[in-house]
């Protein structure tokens, strides 16, 4: 919840929002409270009702994001008791932003969730990296919640958050390769065999593009024609041209697929938690999951003071147009447009063109100059960002 505030007061520039108030659930109850009342009592639950559970990561609860995750372990779980490292994660991942957008207004709070993030991330290299891969949690006992399982989203996750350097982001991707990736896109969960979780597996778990975005994001850091294949992979395109017989997979579809050496490859994966092949069809994780794949391949990040845009696209030619962003790039030019909610300044953070590169360059926002500082690859700049957009180009002075 604070990540999620955090990126859209950011991108949105309405930060009038954080003093919004809203009611707490139950409504019946009449109780109102600002949104950072909100976070904050989400935190006090987080911390003081679920709390800590094994070796100090956050704990798991009933579930974290994967369903029936708990029913893996051949341990004892409780929802206090056991943790998850995906939790952990998402609090390297999403909390820094959070703690500089909304300590702005709550400085004591900004500082809690600073503090709650250095503690998930040093465990996170003392106790989940195991020296071949990230563990996905722990039993309450502290031993490894699922030890016949490896998972991809703790593989991932950790390069996104700048968690691991280059030598462990190489290794954790030649794992993912090796071991998760299909012509479908990448794998959530693989056995893990005799000899180690590098050796190959029968490749029958699910694909989930939820998933395979954060795996995209993360080859497209590394290698951006990686990261190229891993979107298009993700799309219904490519499930539509690898599975022509099915009737979904085409233009909707489940949230997940069985994977190449499943006895139904390319189907709805038939899960106790949720009823994929009884309606395998208008789940927001296969439409969406390609649209968060194509923000990474974009470079779009949200900043405490605007927008960062660094495209990794395997093309210097390319346009892009979403509803609330449009984007048009060229090796010697590139410009787009910019919505806010409210009319306010916000700072753009652009990668240069190739041919733009150690050069003086000419901004212009709205139809007027902008002044720029050049930093390293990107140029920087503030425009007034408004409900209808605000257009910008980037040319050679």
């Amino acid at each position: 919840m604070p990540s999620s505030v955090a990126r859209y007061v950011a991108l949105t520039r309405d930060e009038a929002f954080l003093g919004r108030e809203i009611p707490f659930y139950p409504h019946a109850e009449g109780e109102r409270g600002t949104v950072i009342d909100h976070v904050r009592r989400a935190l006090d639950y987080a911390e003081d009702e679920l709390g800590y559970g094994a070796r100090g990561f956050v704990a798991m609860g009933t579930n974290d994001y994967a369903d029936g995750i708990l029913r893996l372990s051949p341990e004892v779980t409780t929802p206090t008791g056991s943790s998850s490292t995906f939790n952990a994660l998402f609090i390297a991942l999403g909390f820094p932003l959070a703690s500089e957008v909304i300590g702005a207004r709550d400085p004591a709070l900004g500082a809690r969730m600073e503090a709650i993030t250095a503690t998930q991330v040093a465990l996170l290299e003392s106790e989940a990296w195991n020296g071949e891969y990230y563990e996905r949690g722990f039993a309450d006992n502290g031993n490894p919640l699922t030890p016949d399982h490896l998972f991809v989203e703790p593989q991932v996750l950790p390069i996104l958050a700048g968690l691991a350097g280059d030598a462990r982001r190489d290794a954790l991707l030649d794992l993912v390769e090796a071991r998760f990736e299909t012509p479908l896109g990448a794998m959530t969960t693989v056995a893990i065999g005799e000899g180690g979780a590098g050796i190959a597996q029968p490749q029958i778990g699910g694909v989930w593009p939820v998933a395979s975005a954060w795996v995209t994001d993360a080859w497209s850091r590394h290698d951006p024609e990686r990261g190229w294949s891993s979107f298009v992979r993700n799309t219904l395109f490519t499930h539509a041209t690898l599975h022509s017989d099915l009737w979904y997979g085409i233009w909707t579809g489940p949230d997940s697929y069985n994977g190449p050496d499943h006895e139904r490859a390319g189907e709805a994966d038939a899960h106790i938690a949720t009823a994929l092949t009884d309606y395998p069809a208008l789940n927001a994780h296969v439409h969406v999951g390609p649209i968060r794949a194509l923000l990474a391949v974009l470079g779009v990040e949200a900043s405490a003071r605007g927008l960062v845009v660094a495209p990794r696209v395997p093309s210097e030619r390319w346009t892009v147009r979403m509803p609330r962003l449009w984007l048009e790039h060229a090796p010697d030019r590139f410009a787009g447009r910019t919505f806010a909610s409210v009319d306010a300044p916000l700072e753009m953070r652009v990668r240069l063109p190739i041919a733009l590169r150690g050069a003086p360059v000419r901004v212009m926002a709205d139809g007027s100059a902008a002044a720029a500082v050049i930093e390293g690859d990107d140029v920087v700049f503030t425009l007034t960002a408004r409900d209808g957009g605000t257009p910008w180009t980037i040319t050679a002075e």
